[in-house]
């Protein structure tokens, strides 16, 4: 699978999705985590309401 490389702000650019690492609790952590957050909007509170969330999986939020 081809890809790019691309050094730019991921919270400023048109993406079908943002992948980021983060800790089993849903919690705001800090740095890129923090923006993300603010970005996602209120929604990201209902991925909050999922509880731990194991190694490989995947919160989804519509926004």
């Amino acid at each position: 699978m081809p890809f790019d490389i691309v050094r730019n702000d991921i919270l400023n650019m048109q993406v079908d999705a943002i992948v980021n690492i983060a800790n089993p609790e849903p919690i705001l952590g800090y740095d890129c985590d923090t923006g993300i957050h603010k970005k996602a909007g209120p929604e990201i509170l209902q991925a909050k309401k999922v509880g731990s969330i194991g190694v490989g999986q995947v919160v989804k939020n519509e926004r």
